[in-house]
């Protein structure tokens, strides 16, 4: 008699089961990788080139904030040498700028692959230095640089896990000390050595590429810009000793002013280097004035300026298919007795638009050499800057009080806390435009912040004022500090 039988169920082996879990795995992490690259935002800071039309000459930029233009991207470097060229150059040409604010050499280099990749630029012109220890991009493992840079869905779970929000305290959000860098550890030493590294890269990478690379040195404010300091900043402002010191300065008291440097805290080696360089300044030794002055801005606990090392790098780099532009000897030239200040930066390190036109000329006698054309045909510095001024019309008033604006926003905030310099710009914001109520309330919190309530009380009432509205918290975008200055002098921003 026939019976139904079923065959025997295989049992898979433990390998198999291992291969078929990986394809499993393969199969899912492909899939989800496609859909990424489908549906993905455009977050990534690298920017891709569209297509060069023919026979346009194709010039660009990289580098950080002084790069893009920051306070005012109309007013920067890149901007007035578009214009520059405009009015030297009989041809068809594009200024791109891929200025990224924050971006360290690591980044840049990653950009500049990138767009001779994609772009096939005619020139390159690089102006990296400021942000090496701000931009922590460059501590990711090569192997997580590498899979962050090509898979997509790694990228979305890095961007969620970023944009999670910082869960709030009800404490008073105004630090006033932060940790300084320490120059002797092992970090300190790999970022002057990768910044090194990147601009060979850089210039190989051109080479390979046989693109000129024009290479420019950074400009950084000496004379009026004082090394951060860690105590009582946010507080007090500028510290009693600093303000005790340039008010000898002003008056032309050089021996009290020398003495009150003995009111200096131990250890506080940078702001001691930094007024002894003004003084040396206030009293005609500009040589010595420079030493010191470079070795405060080199000794900042924040060091957010370039150091003098890594322009030396930059003046090192020239060579075959390197052209070095000294941008920052071409400011030093500019100034009195070769000392930057506020006239031609801003702040800490962007240029002003005179500074920036300055900047620009020399950059683009530069790249009139490498064309072949003659850089007599530019205009002086001063006349490009006045005719670039014609050319903005009455959009430059609104320009320059966002200038001055943004940088007395920029300067008031950790880790500078430069009140001084804040309420300057503030104040040259308001000559431009009076109704700016946003440097209304600036003016208003700094005030709460240094103790004069009833001053800081009257700027918050103006603000609202013209601003037609109540102050808010969300407010604080423009006007950092408003949540801080309400909570500590006790007012309803609701009945100002």
């Amino acid at each position: 008699m026939l019976t139904d039988t079923v065959p025997p169920t295989r049992a898979l082996s433990p390998r198999r089961k291992v291969a078929y879990a990986w394809v499993a795995c393969v199969l899912m992490f492909g899939a989800l990788e496609f859909a990424c690259r489908l549906i993905e935002p455009v977050d990534s800071r690298f920017y891709r080139l569209q297509p060069k039309l023919p026979g346009v000459l194709r010039i660009v930029t990289l580098g950080g904030s002084t790069v893009f233009g920051t306070p005012v991207r109309e007013l920067g470097i890149m901007a007035q040498l578009d214009a520059t060229l405009r009015h030297a150059l009989d041809r068809d040409f594009e200024v791109i700028n891929l200025g990224t604010p924050a971006a360290g050499s690591t980044f840049v280099l990653g950009q500049l692959e990138l767009a001779i990749a994609d772009g096939d630029p005619d020139l390159l012109v690089v102006l990296t230095a400021h942000n090496e220890f701000l931009d922590r991009t460059a501590e990711a493992t090569p192997v997580r640089s590498w899979l962050l840079e090509r898979l997509a869905l790694l990228r979305g779970l890095e961007s969620v896990t970023r944009s999670k929000p910082a869960p709030r305290s009800d404490a008073e959000i105004l630090p006033d000390r932060l940790e300084p860098y320490d120059r002797a550890s092992p970090w300190f030493s790999r970022v002057r050595d990768r910044y090194r590294e990147n601009l060979d890269r850089i210039a190989a990478i051109a080479r390979a590429a046989d693109i000129p690379l024009v290479l420019c040195t950074a400009p950084r404010n000496l004379v009026d810009w004082a090394p951060s300091r860690e105590e009582g900043i946010a507080k007090r402002g500028d510290s009693e000793v600093s303000t005790r010191i340039e008010s000898h300065l002003e008056a032309g008291r050089h021996e009290q002013a020398r003495r009150a440097l003995d009111g200096l805290g131990e250890g506080d080696d940078a702001t001691r280097a930094f007024f002894e360089g003004r003084i040396f300044a206030a009293t005609g030794d500009a040589i010595a004035a420079k030493r010191a002055l470079e070795r405060a801005s080199d000794a900042d606990p924040f060091p957010w300026r370039t150091l003098r090392e890594f322009n030396t790098a930059i003046r090192d780099r020239a060579g075959p298919g390197v052209r070095v532009v000294d941008v920052a000897k071409t400011l030093e030239d500019a100034s009195p007795d070769g000392l930057v200040g506020w006239d031609l930066i801003y702040d800490n390190c962007h240029p002003t638009p005179h500074g920036a036109a300055i900047a620009a000329r020399s950059i683009a006698s530069t790249i009139l050499e490498l064309l072949g054309e003659n850089p007599n045909r530019l205009d002086a510095p001063d006349a490009a800057l006045t005719r670039y001024r014609a050319d903005l019309g009455e959009r430059w008033n609104e320009l320059e009080t966002e200038g001055w604006f943004r940088t007395g926003v920029y300067v008031m905030k950790v880790p500078f806390f430069a009140y001084a310099r804040a309420r300057h710009c503030f104040r040259a914001a308001l000559e431009r435009n009076p109704k700016c109520w946003a440097a209304w309330a600036n003016l208003g919190t700094m005030a709460i912040l240094e103790g004069a309530k009833d001053e800081g009380v009257s700027c918050l009432s103006r603000a609202t004022e013209i601003k037609g509205a109540p102050l808010t918290l969300e407010d604080t975008f423009d006007v950092p500090y408003l949540r801080v200055a309400a909570r500590r002098a006790d007012i309803d921003l609701a009945r100002l």
